[in-house]
């Protein structure tokens, strides 16, 4: 009732600005198709397709070194400059547009984990996919981390997909 966009939340986070950002749970259902809100600490702002947002599935949110915010969605990888939404898929080179997870990391590259596609890396200009050919276990990248020696480690699969673990 306050304006949060639903009951159902799966991501929060926390800009530099101190805006909080909700990414909606269950907004399949949602008639009014907004996914994402910002909090400003004094009133909500929804955002949808309208706005630019290409999915009500929003599996992961990051902000980057220079304060764009990223949002992983089953229709593309979506970027808000503080203006306006852009969407990337497939067309921009994505290997597809079921983006689940998403890492920056210490060189400032985007590494977008995928259901299906493999693991991506955005140097801002062009993606690099890696897949079960370059020696992935399998196409599905879940969760992702820099540690602080640089090497990245991810999470590959589901248990209820025959997961493989890291």
């Amino acid at each position: 009732k306050d304006g949060l966009i639903s009951n159902f939340i799966e991501e929060i986070l926390q800009d530099r600005e101190g805006n909080l950002w909700f990414a909606a749970g269950h907004s399949y259902y949602r008639q009014d198709r907004k996914w994402v809100c910002r909090f400003d600490g004094e009133r909500f702002e929804n955002f949808s397709t309208e706005e630019g947002v290409p999915d009500a599935f929003v599996n992961s949110m990051l902000e980057d070194k220079n304060g764009d915010l990223w949002f992983a969605t089953e229709k593309g990888l979506c970027r808000f400059d503080g203006r306006e939404f852009e969407t990337l898929s497939t067309e921009d080179g994505l290997p597809t547009d079921n983006i689940v997870s998403l890492l920056e990391d210490q060189e400032g590259n985007l590494w977008i984990g995928t259901y299906g596609g493999g693991l991506c890396c955005f140097d801002g200009r062009e993606f690099k996919t890696f897949t079960v050919e370059d020696g992935l276990p399998t196409n599905i990248a879940t969760l992702l981390l820099e540690d602080d020696g640089g090497n990245l480690w991810f999470s590959t699969g589901h248990e209820w997909t025959g997961g493989k673990g890291l």
